[in-house]
């Protein structure tokens, strides 16, 4: 249990010295590096760490007298342990005098406190109507605007109506320079839609340059690590004894094995050289370019009677497609594809399903297009088929999108159809 006195608050406030003394309720006490917490235990919650001469008034005690309940500015703010203060002079001890003296200041300061409230209420009062006048002047300054458009609209109106000193009416007169008015402002706002519509443009085919310079960036860092590929498994080749000749290993007459990794590059078995990798210099090519991996070294039979899979070359297929809103009046909207397997005759919202529809179907659409006329020739990245109708031969294209057209070297026994995903090789520019 603790005993309860009445806090003295006009005691807070004051610094002192390190000293000891026994402690009583009411009495001015000095702490020394207090730990204030919410229970008479070293385990309670801390509330706070007070400085050294930090003065306060002593509330209670513990039943142990080991802690003493503090008070600060007339409230109770926890307990210090009884080794961390101590006491200063009893509240007893104060004159009557000295108690009313200190009284007055503490009423002083409680009055103090008061007045800057008010104040501080005045100020807030005074900003409110600052506020409610600016309120005020704007309002009448929007009322004022209203009546000085209706005055114009009533002179103008009776200037129409008025007839000059040659008895002809006015009338015709005031209606055209209207008309002209609204024509000029509705031509300078088309002007301006134009000009927002040829920076979107502008902006779009700067993107799709980007995009294609960043994708021939890629085959071009493909095709020199290819051929990095190569030269560092013609090394391991000649350096173990083998034949180098067209990208392939030889085998030697004693059966000595020899492996090859790459495009073109292997033995007369099937089975996969897992341990090619090896190679120095040897660093396998971007996911997107990954070409297979050649066959792996067995105890060969005899090179005559080695055979490769047979290959074929295909040219990629391209697509032709525009937006209606941007190519014809009337308008219409959506887009319009001439691809390999057919041209559509009604459009679609969405290029890429315009695309698919007309045998193009690509994951990102607006990648790998080259502006033509009111649209783009796209590059679909799959073979050219027998069945297929060649858009270059439908279309007069410019040698600069031939250029970026693609050739794939896929096994001819492939039923997954050749394209850039499944292509043995890939060679640019091979379109024209």
């Amino acid at each position: 249990m603790l005993k309860s006195f009445n806090a003295h608050p006009v005691f807070a406030g004051a610094i002192l010295l390190l000293a000891s003394g026994p402690l009583c309720a009411g009495d001015l006490v000095t702490i020394m590096a207090g730990e204030v917490r919410d229970g008479p235990s070293a385990t309670a919650r801390k509330i706070e760490t007070l400085p050294v001469g930090t003065r306060l008034i002593e509330v209670s005690r513990s039943n142990n007298q080991a802690w003493v309940q503090v008070a600060r500015n007339g409230k109770t703010i926890g307990f210090v342990a009884v080794g961390q203060v101590r006491a200063e002079n009893s509240a007893r001890q104060f004159s009557a005098a000295g108690l009313d003296g200190l009284l007055i200041g503490a009423q002083a300061e409680a009055n103090q406190a008061k007045e800057a409230r008010l104040q501080q209420a005045e100020r807030d009062r005074l900003a409110a109507e600052e506020r409610r006048r600016q309120e005020v002047e704007e309002e009448a300054a929007k009322e004022a605007a209203f009546r000085a458009r209706r005055a114009r609209y009533n002179a103008e109106l009776a200037e129409m109506l008025a007839d000059d000193d040659d008895g002809t009416n006015d009338g015709n007169r005031i209606m055209m320079n209207s008309l002209n008015r609204i024509q000029s402002n509705t031509q300078r706002s088309l002007q301006q839609i134009e000009q927002s519509n040829r920076l979107a443009q502008q902006a779009e085919r700067r993107q799709q340059q980007l995009e294609q310079e960043r994708r021939r960036d890629d085959q071009d860092r493909a095709r020199r690590q290819a051929d990095a590929n190569i030269a560092a498994q013609r090394a391991h080749c000649t350096s173990s004894g083998g034949a180098w000749t067209s990208e392939r290993c030889t085998l030697t007459p004693s059966g000595s094995l020899r492996s090859g990794i790459g495009r073109g590059i292997g033995t007369a078995s099937p089975v996969p050289d897992t341990a090619s990798t090896a190679i120095a210099g040897y660093v396998p090519p971007p996911a997107r370019y990954q070409l297979p991996s050649a066959p792996a070294p067995v105890v060969a039979k005899p090179p005559a009677t080695a055979r490769e899979p047979e290959k074929i070359q295909m040219i990629e297929a391209l697509a032709y497609c525009y937006d209606l809103s941007k190519s014809s009046g009337g308008g219409k909207t959506g887009w319009i594809c001439d691809g390999p397997t057919q041209r559509l005759s009604v459009s679609e919202p969405s290029l890429a399903r315009a695309l698919e529809l007309s045998g193009c179907q690509r994951p990102d659409p607006y990648s790998r297009a080259n502006g033509y006329k009111d649209g783009n020739i796209h590059f679909c990245e799959i073979g050219l088929q027998s069945y297929h109708v060649d858009i270059s031969k439908k279309y007069p294209l410019t040698s600069g999108i031939l250029t970026s057209r693609e050739r794939y070297t896929c096994l001819k026994n492939n039923t997954t159809g050749c394209g850039r995903g499944n292509a043995l090789g890939i060679v640019q520019g091979a379109g024209w």
